[in-house]
């Protein structure tokens, strides 16, 4: 081999060797980055599990939270809102079962009961005889209107100057004013207003009576009874509205020593 051909060769061969140093290298950082992707993906893998894992119990644990609102409030989750003139009443009586604070509300079935809970000033509520399922509403003893925290949110008993409102504004229309919400429906086995109201306000009022404290216990027909809230601790006064057109409201006042059973209507 003559010296020219070895002079060619020797730069051949480092040549050769940069370009495969070269190869190694990007080779290398081509693993490195593919590698880096790969921990990368990894990673993002990871994470989206723990981000839909939290997801899960996020959801299950909101859902729990739910369901316990909804148990709160079973007989009474949503009370329907109507207006009468300028004031925002629901459209049923009130059927909640406890307290706002979870309290339990007792279920007065006997006559011995209702009277231990008025004793012992517990808040107590009953079901009407002849309402077997408690679908117009529930019978709450003074206690419970005094607890404070029987309407659900947002929600309020009226007070007598509600009521005064309230009453005032439909004898403006006619002096038998009380028919503009007593109920249209007549209801098969249950008793219904004489002269059947207009109920333009969907104000969905029924002739169901109320809870007496003496022989007679129950009272059923031409009149319902509504608690009002009050300030005073020794008495309540209450709304009635009967079937009578020249009384078809009455504002009591001072029922308090008595262990009757009323009927409650919110108001916003």
């Amino acid at each position: 081999m003559n010296k020219f051909n070895r002079a060619i060769q020797i730069p051949l061969f480092f040549y050769v060797l940069f370009l495969g140093m070269v190869s190694f290298s990007q080779s290398k950082k081509e693993k490195e980055l593919m590698r880096a992707g790969e921990l990368k993906d990894s990673v993002i893998r990871i994470l989206k599990k723990q981000i839909d894992s939290l997801s899960q119990k996020t959801i299950v644990l909101y859902s729990k939270i739910e369901s316990e609102k909804e148990l709160n409030q079973k007989l009474n989750s949503e009370l329907l809102t109507i207006n009468v003139f300028d004031q925002t009443w629901s459209n049923a009586n009130l059927q909640v079962n406890q307290l706002t604070d979870g309290t339990p509300i007792v279920f007065a079935d006997t006559k011995e009961k209702w009277e231990e809970c008025f004793q012992n000033k517990l808040p107590a509520y009953c079901i009407h005889p002849k309402d077997s399922t408690g679908e117009f509403g529930f019978l709450y003893n003074i206690h419970a209107i005094q607890s404070k925290k029987l309407t659900p949110e947002g929600w309020r008993i009226p007070s007598k100057v509600d009521m005064e409102i309230l009453v005032k504004n439909l004898q403006l229309m006619t002096s038998d004013g009380a028919k503009f919400i007593k109920s249209s429906r007549s209801l098969k086995g249950l008793p219904n207003w004489e002269s059947p109201g207009l109920d333009v306000f969907h104000f969905n009022l029924l002739p169901i009576g109320f809870r007496l404290n003496d022989g007679k216990e129950w009272y059923f027909g031409n009149k319902v009874y509504l608690w009002c809230s009050s300030k005073s601790t020794s008495y309540l006064d209450f709304l009635v509205v009967t079937d009578f057109n020249e009384l078809p409201f009455l504002l009591e006042k001072e029922l308090g020593q008595e262990n009757y059973g009323l009927y409650v209507r919110c108001i916003k």
